[in-house]
């Protein structure tokens, strides 16, 4: 948001703007990664399994992450990312590239819709 200033003399002039500095929110920015856990974390309720909570807090610090990462090892810096969940998502990163071809990132962090295999 920017606010103009009116001068004495009653004229607007650009010295007279205060300027903030803005930032750019990405809403989803991980959509990629954040479908694969998801559909992981419905195959783990379906098994019973414990790793449901796993994911879903793995989704959950994902979520947070204001930035795009690009690999399942860049996830290791978030909270509740193990060796074997950043593994998981490398192997189905590399799967998803051997599918559609080299993943174009400018795409996929504008809007990935997420769809079930």
């Amino acid at each position: 948001m920017m606010y103009l200033v009116e001068h004495s003399n009653g004229s607007m002039s650009d010295e007279g703007k205060k300027k903030r500095r803005t930032k750019r929110i990405i809403e989803h920015a991980n959509p990629l990664f954040e479908c694969w856990l998801g559909e992981w974390q419905q195959e783990a309720e379906k098994r019973g399994s414990n790793m449901k909570y796993n994911f879903q807090r793995a989704r959950k610090s994902l979520s947070l992450y204001p930035l795009p990462l690009y690999t399942g090892q860049d996830c290791k810096l978030l909270a509740h990312f193990g060796n074997k969940i950043c593994q998981m998502l490398d192997r189905r990163l590399a799967q998803h590239e051997e599918e559609f071809g080299p993943t174009d990132w400018t795409q996929v962090h504008k809007g990935y819709s997420c769809t079930p295999k």
